[in-house]
């Protein structure tokens, strides 16, 4: 079979199920890496769930990454060239050599974490309300490892909005960064440099199974859906990975994320 030179593929949603489409569903970094095929990607609009990423996708990770061409939707119909799910779905006559959780490869330009150091990622928040862990425990978390651990640092995730506020809720210490001004792609290759990550469930799961970053994630029961479902549905590549502990599903199901206990995070640091 001749492999075609382009794909197309159109993206909805949050960050993270954007993210999850271009590295754990479909290995597209790898497709380009081997074989130069380049995909045209857009997002939303009417009949999608749109939830406003368009910009910060195309400006801070779509255009920064060679695999993708970013198109607004008008000439995204008029495209003619298969898309990323029949390209996949076909049966396989042909050999297409690729890496399922390839990380992507962004030019994007980052301050390097500390040489000789762990380094300690967090997620502060994120945009689901569930999601949620409050910032008292969140300083119980950082200044315990600070304290228990002296040759780690810890960088602190967030939205550039946040910076100001979480400068004013963590007592300065020269081991703790802030990195909320980063670009999305500066943060997501940043990500890749931590030696363990700590978030509550979101994008970045997805960063540290493509990186191979050991995480500990916070999560909470869905009234719709049990712990076991979400962790086979949610969680399919990561729940039965080493590198990963997922807190609030396994052993003992939350309701509340902040159910989960700052001893309970701390027993899964070395």
């Amino acid at each position: 079979m001749k492999l075609p030179k382009y794909l197309k593929l159109h993206l909805e949603g949050g960050i993270g199920d954007c993210i999850k489409v271009i590295t754990c569903n479909f290995p597209l970094q790898s497709l380009y890496n081997n074989y130069g095929i380049q995909t045209f990607v857009t997002y939303g609009g009417e009949h999608y769930n749109d939830c406003g990423w368009e910009k910060i996708l195309q400006t801070e990770l779509l255009d920064l990454c060679k695999p993708f061409i970013y198109v607004n939707r008008e000439v995204f119909a008029k495209i003619n060239c298969p898309t990323v799910s029949d390209f996949f779905r076909q049966p396989k006559p042909f050999s297409v050599d690729t890496s399922k959780n390839l990380p992507l490869e962004l030019t994007a330009e980052i301050k390097e974490p500390a040489f000789g150091k762990r380094n300690i990622g967090i997620q502060l928040d994120s945009n689901d309300g569930r999601k949620k862990f409050s910032l008292d425990k969140w300083n119980l978390v950082i200044n315990k490892i600070l304290k228990q651990h002296k040759n780690t640092n810890i960088y602190l995730f967030g939205a550039p909005s946040e910076r100001g506020r979480l400068d004013k809720a963590f007592e300065p210490n020269d081991r703790l960064h802030n990195t909320c001004g980063n670009t999305l792609a500066q943060s997501l290759k940043l990500m890749s440099k931590m030696n363990l990550f700590i978030s509550p469930d979101s994008f970045s799961k997805y960063v540290c199974l493509c990186e191979n970053v050991p995480a500990i994630l916070l999560c909470a029961e869905l009234s719709y859906m049990t712990a076991k479902d979400m962790l086979e549905t949610c969680f399919k590549n990561i729940y039965k990975n080493d590198n990963f502990k997922i807190l609030g599903l396994d052993p003992t199901p939350v309701r509340d994320i902040n159910n989960i206990s700052v001893d309970a995070i701390l027993s899964h640091i070395p």
